[in-house]
């Protein structure tokens, strides 16, 4: 399977045709990791948003000196690094390979010259598509941080 035809299985890719596809691949930078290596720390700056070919990549938060709090764990398919590919903010949390991983990079440098400069229809449909995954992540850590204060209360409760 070819980075298009996994391009074309994301969330984040699955409304563009195969020449638009290609057009991603062609300003995205193709990179290797072995297992353990990180990508980017939390706060570093970076523009890029990443999509793994093949691999997992674990995306954590510190909680304090050799502490950490897992987010997520991501696979095939999946992207990361939205947020300071949107906004340019330094990093909010660290980014390591937990399996030798194949991963394509997109700054958004290259975003801005490339497809928005001379493709701006290409560019609208991926700008759209990200703000409606970063909405359902919202709500989800919405319901997590629901969850959490939840616990907290009932726990108080009991004392």
């Amino acid at each position: 399977m070819g980075i298009t035809d996994i391009l074309k299985e994301t969330d984040l890719f699955d409304n563009l045709t195969e020449v638009q596809l290609k057009r991603i691949v062609q300003l995205a930078q193709r990179k290797e990791y072995k297992a353990g290596e990180v990508l980017f720390t939390e706060g570093t700056s970076s523009d890029a948003m990443y999509i793994i070919e093949k691999g997992q990549v674990k995306i954590t938060k510190s909680l304090g000196p050799d502490k950490e709090k897992t987010l997520n764990i991501l696979g095939d398919g999946d992207f990361f690094g939205e947020m300071a590919f949107l906004d340019q903010a330094p990093r909010s949390a660290t980014a390591k390979t937990i399996t030798p991983a194949v991963i394509w990079d997109v700054s958004s440098e290259r975003f801005n010259k490339t497809l928005m400069a001379t493709e701006p229809q290409i560019a609208v449909k991926i700008l759209c598509k990200i703000i409606k995954i970063l909405s359902k992540r919202l709500r989800d850590t919405d319901e997590e941080v629901i969850n959490m204060a939840q616990w907290a209360l009932e726990a108080r409760e009991k004392k």
